[in-house]
């Protein structure tokens, strides 16, 4: 009688529980946006209202989604008639895992300020043609090259068929010299006297290899006239592959450098 009652017991037990797993796996998760502009993710219900995505199978599913379509409403910028206040991400550890978070930033924050140029560094293209994916159409995206040579004589990283398809997503590709890598690199190589160029590079570097480029890259994109002088743009940069740096700034020629002007950090490597 134990042994039957056991029985019987684990399979009234065993069902329930299948029941229950059946009922969590088909519940649905959709995106709303309540009367305040605030997203969130909840359980599908016949009365859900404000539905602006789903349903989606999975909670991750409708996570990412959140993330994509309300980047803006999780963190307003915040002002006064003295300061603003806008939020600020910084990353643990530099890597290209960071890349697509930096990139949901800058889209925000083009977004916000109005900003219709973005300066990328892409050594292969990778990055750039992720930023297509993630930034509005309209933003007009300059992804800048290594020299050539730099790994090598006469070679250059980014291959001809990845430069020819960002070209044919509408994306400007720059190469050209290091604004703080080139004449002056070479004296140092060869004679072991650094340069006013690469001292500028390594105080900078204070703040991290992706601040050092992505002020770098506004000097080489003003000398070729990519970007004018007195409009703002964000320039992305990072450390080793991918990106984790995004600041808003108002470029300036190389011949003009100490006019350039840093005004927001939007994201960047903590520990580097």
């Amino acid at each position: 009688m134990t042994t039957k009652r056991f029985l019987v017991q684990f399979l009234v037990f065993f069902g329930t529980l299948m029941v229950f797993l059946t009922f969590a796996a088909a519940e649905s998760r959709v995106v709303i946006k309540d009367k305040n502009g605030v997203c969130e993710v909840v359980a599908a219900q016949e009365k859900t209202t404000g539905i602006i995505a789903g349903p989606f199978k999975t909670q991750e599913e409708a996570k990412n989604v959140h993330n994509k379509e309300c980047p803006m409403e999780e963190n307003p910028t915040k002002t006064s008639a003295s300061y603003y206040e806008t939020p600020v991400i910084y990353f643990n550890e530099p890597g290209p895992g960071d890349t697509g978070q930096v990139l949901e930033c800058v889209r925000r924050r083009t977004r916000e300020l109005n900003i219709k140029v973005v300066l990328l560094a892409s050594v292969s293209g990778d990055t750039a043609l992720k930023a297509r994916q993630i930034l509005d159409p309209e933003i007009h995206i300059i992804a800048v090259s290594h020299v050539t040579g730099f790994v090598k004589p006469n070679h250059q990283e980014m291959t001809a068929g990845v430069r020819q398809e960002l070209i044919s997503k509408g994306i400007s590709v720059l190469t050209a010299q290091h604004a703080f890598g080139g004449v002056g690199r070479g004296i140092r190589k060869q004679l072991g006297a650094y340069q006013v160029d690469e001292i500028i590079a390594y105080t900078l570097r204070i703040f991290g290899q992706g601040t050092k480029v992505a002020i770098e890259l506004a000097l080489m994109a003003a000398d070729a006239g990519l970007v004018r002088t007195d409009e703002d743009v964000i320039s992305v940069a990072g450390t080793g592959k991918g990106v984790n740096t995004a600041l808003v700034l108002q470029p300036a020629n190389s011949a003009d450098f100490l006019k350039l002007k840093v005004k927001e950090v939007i994201c960047k490597a903590a520990r580097f």
